[in-house]
């Protein structure tokens, strides 16, 4: 997941938090909504419907939708509506600790690229800061997690 869409999963979850106490189908977010907390676009709501920053903020909500982090609501005006699942709150907070752990709005390490396929010496690769471990391991379970629900679908279960 790229930090765009990351940042759309956080503002979405923020977004759904905040009207906590409401009744789901005004919890959820329109992308236009998304896309305004996310400080993503300073377009009006019609203006937006138009403008390429919706694709890119709808890009964004299908990936989400893919991997099982947000599910689609229902149609309000003009645009889709969206809730984050269960896992998409987790993943949400999850992202905000590993942020917390690097310093508040540092940007993001990249994590040194991981051994090729083969034995590694462990006693000559130095360790990784925290943050950084962090981060690679979240990373590590979102692709193992995304490789599951893969097989899951050629399966055929949606359980």
């Amino acid at each position: 997941m790229d930090e765009f869409t990351t940042h759309i999963l956080r503002s979405l979850v923020a977004g759904f938090e905040a009207r906590a106490g409401l009744k789901d189908r005004n919890r959820a977010l329109t992308e236009f909504e998304i896309a305004r907390r996310a400080g993503y676009t300073e377009f009006s709501y019609v203006e937006f419907s138009n403008s390429p920053e919706r694709d890119q903020v709808r890009g964004a909500l299908d990936e989400l939708e893919r991997d099982g982090w947000v599910s689609q609501w229902q149609r309000a005006g003009r645009y889709d509506s969206y809730v984050p699942t269960e896992l998409g709150i987790r993943r949400a907070s999850t992202l905000d600790l590993v942020r917390e752990g690097r310093g508040g709005d540092e940007p993001a390490e990249r994590p040194p690229p991981g051994p090729s396929a083969g034995p590694a010496d462990t006693g000559s690769l130095a360790p990784m800061e925290p943050g950084v471990a962090l981060t690679r391991l979240v990373q590590q379970l979102d692709e193992a997690l995304a490789l599951l629900r893969a097989i899951d679908a050629k399966l055929g279960r949606n359980g």
